[in-house]
């Protein structure tokens, strides 16, 4: 299942050389927050890597599969609010004879950094 447009959407974006910004509204009556949790939702840390790849995807018009975590920091919470969560993608390099993309996310608002993310995806 797609996250885009169920968990989350994009409301801004802006690519660069080395990278990618994306500002996204998490979607407070999306069906995985009724179940982690109920009372207190906390978006999923596989969502989160979800997310990034997706967002990688849409930077570089690929369809992508994940290969490997090589590294995941999850430093707060993230919650569903109003305030705009903002997926930064750094270090974008790709391999063209293994059609593998490297890459990191750094998950954030304003004032929390959330989450720091190492990947390797796959070309489909």
């Amino acid at each position: 299942m797609k996250l885009l447009n169920n968990l989350y959407s994009i409301t801004s974006k802006q690519h660069e050389a080395a990278g990618a910004e994306y500002s996204v509204k998490l979607n407070k009556s999306c069906e995985i927050y009724k179940a982690h949790f109920p009372d207190y939702p906390i978006t999923p840390g596989v969502c989160i890597i979800q997310t990034a790849v997706e967002l990688l995807e849409d930077a570089l018009s690929k369809r992508l599969h994940i290969v490997e975590v090589k590294n995941a920091k999850f430093l707060a919470a993230l919650l569903p609010t109003d305030e705009p969560v903002i997926f930064r993608l750094e270090k974008i390099s790709k391999d063209e004879n293994t059609a593998q993309v490297k890459a990191q996310a750094v998950v954030s608002t304003t004032e929390t950094t959330f989450s720091k993310i190492s990947f390797v995806c796959k070309e489909v």
